[in-house]
């Protein structure tokens, strides 16, 4: 798509996080519900960001990246999904992995530099594909179906995986597959976007439509030398379940995310207040702003948010500073604020809905969209089912 006047920046963006995250939250809100409506991805948007160096927002310094880690990611990506949620979950998606390979590299070096380096040159992005039609998310246990077969110095990767963000846009695709050279591994593997990889537009979603969330099908797609990421024997095993102590639960997936739903949270409590402010019925004389019962609706929201916020925070603060290393208390933490984040941001928007009444139905308006994509932050692992299993054990086998 060919750039757009109101997809322009008049200023250098900021080098800062926070402030060039909201920059961009300013210049995509706009385009938000338009997006939303049609379900269309938001490429202009993600372009924007990529030209602003937003995808490079991980990228350590060294590599010319802003260095952002956990901490100013998750404070970054809430304050992007004030403007579209949609935007901000789907490049966080690439953001998030090179947050975790920067504080704590497993990718072999080669891997690590290219990608690293195409993300500050051109915006290069990045996504783990792993689910499945059948298998489901991996975070639930099982073996995928996708197939890597050695072929000279490389593989052959072949399968079907769905809820691929960024697909029409993904530049390195992390690849979940099962080895087929005898032992039935399961490793990863990162695959550049060539031929052998077909995108089925399957996204057609209640939440998050922006997204461009589609269904990547790989028909012999080559990986080459060096290509191999990890592997291990076996299935897949679920989260949550471990034989002892507090089981890991990725801690940089969990939280950026979780700051998304948050910031389609917030956005919805401005949209709130404004509307409170503003909104005069004739019968009562006065702005709704000044109604007790209005007041305590929209401090009960604050009120959330800040809990669910400093939840984030704090722990994104705790992962970073121990690199990825983890204790107990820390890895039932990171499950707790992925909870508060979403089940607060659910109650937030139901909430300010109440205040702005029917309008807040309206197609097109930040409620609705909001009331929709918030929703989506139950369905991302850890799923609250898992979190009171793990707590459950917590409370009783400790």
């Amino acid at each position: 798509m060919s750039q757009t006047n109101e997809h322009a920046l008049t200023d250098t963006p900021t080098t800062y996080p926070l402030a060039l995250a909201a920059q961009m939250a300013t210049v995509i809100a706009p385009h938000a519900a338009r997006y939303d409506r049609s379900g269309e991805f938001a490429e202009e948007s993600i372009r924007l960001l990529q030209r602003n160096g937003y995808a490079a927002l991980t990228v350590p310094k060294e590599y010319g990246g802003m260095g952002a880690g956990l901490y100013e990611l998750v404070r970054a990506q809430e304050r992007l999904a004030m403007g579209d949620a949609a935007v901000a979950l789907s490049i966080g998606m690439s953001l998030l992995k090179l947050a975790q390979q920067a504080d704590k590299q497993s990718w072999p070096l080669p891997i690590y530099e290219k990608v690293m380096r195409a993300a500050v040159a051109r915006g290069a992005l990045v996504n783990a594909v792993a689910s499945e039609p059948l298998m489901g998310s991996p975070s639930r246990g099982g073996k995928p179906e996708t197939v890597a077969v050695p072929e000279g110095d490389g593989w052959r990767i072949s399968g079907h995986k769905t809820f691929a963000s960024l697909a029409p846009m993904l530049d390195f695709i992390d690849v979940l597959a099962t080895i087929k050279d005898g032992t039935d591994d399961v490793a990863r593997f990162m695959v550049e976007r060539g031929e052998g990889i077909r995108i089925k537009e399957s996204w057609d979603s209640l939440a998050m439509r922006a997204t461009g969330s589609h269904d990547m099908i790989f028909e012999g797609a080559w990986a080459g030398p060096g290509s191999l990421l990890s592997r291990a024997q076996g299935g897949g095993e679920a989260e949550g379940k471990v034989a002892t102590g507090v089981p890991i639960t990725n801690p940089y997936f969990a939280l950026p995310v979780a700051a998304v739903y948050l910031g389609a949270a917030a956005e919805a409590q401005q949209a709130a207040v404004t509307f409170a402010r503003n909104k005069v019925p004739p019968a009562l004389g006065r702005p709704l702003a000044l109604v007790e019962t209005i007041r305590a609706t929209l401090a009960e929201n604050e009120r959330e948010l800040r809990a669910a916020r400093m939840m984030l925070y704090d722990t994104a603060r705790r992962v970073e500073a121990g690199r990825g290393e983890m204790d107990d208390e820390l890895r039932l933490d990171i499950y707790v604020a992925k909870h508060a984040a979403s089940n607060n941001a659910i109650s937030v928007v139901d909430r300010a809905m109440r205040v702005v009444g029917g309008a807040a139905l309206a197609r097109g308006g930040a409620l609705e969209r909001a009331y929709r994509n918030v929703r989506g932050g139950l369905l991302h692992p850890p799923a609250d089912d898992i979190t009171s299993r793990v707590l459950a054990a917590w409370v009783f086998e400790q």
